[in-house]
């Protein structure tokens, strides 16, 4: 994080398959996947997932924000506060943003991302890229 605003973290899975990239450019919050290639700095781009537009109050450098992998490197998420704003599911081809209202995010069940989601939830995740 630094003075202008904008949030930017990156996370490594444990496997060292993929990269994952979270940008808040004070307008929006994107969470981009990547496959993961070491020896070049141009990692592919696989797909993205939308997290929120403009937040108020924003997100604060007093937060606690994460990019999290779980063991097996099947799921990772964007944690707010210990809350699952988003979370991309590797295994299952599916990807899901917190749901919306007028003036806050309703995180993402803790049950949701410890189980992964189910074919009807969420959205389809771009996986295609991940052969090249």
């Amino acid at each position: 994080m630094n003075g202008d605003k904008s949030i930017y973290l990156e996370s490594i899975s444990p496997n060292k398959r993929w990269i994952v990239k979270f940008v808040d450019n004070g307008n929006s919050g994107f969470l981009y996947l990547y496959k993961y290639k070491p020896m070049n700095k141009e990692h592919t781009l696989i797909d993205s997932l939308w997290i929120y537009d403009r937040l108020d109050p924003p997100l604060a450098e007093n937060e606690k924000i994460a990019v999290a992998w779980n063991e097996n490197s099947k799921r990772v998420g964007l944690f707010v506060d210990n809350e699952c704003w988003g979370f991309l599911d590797l295994d299952r081809g599916r990807k899901m943003a917190a749901h919306r209202t007028e003036h806050e995010l309703l995180s993402i069940d803790n049950l949701i991302w410890k189980r992964g989601l189910l074919n009807f939830e969420g959205e389809q995740l771009r996986l295609e890229h991940e052969a090249n």
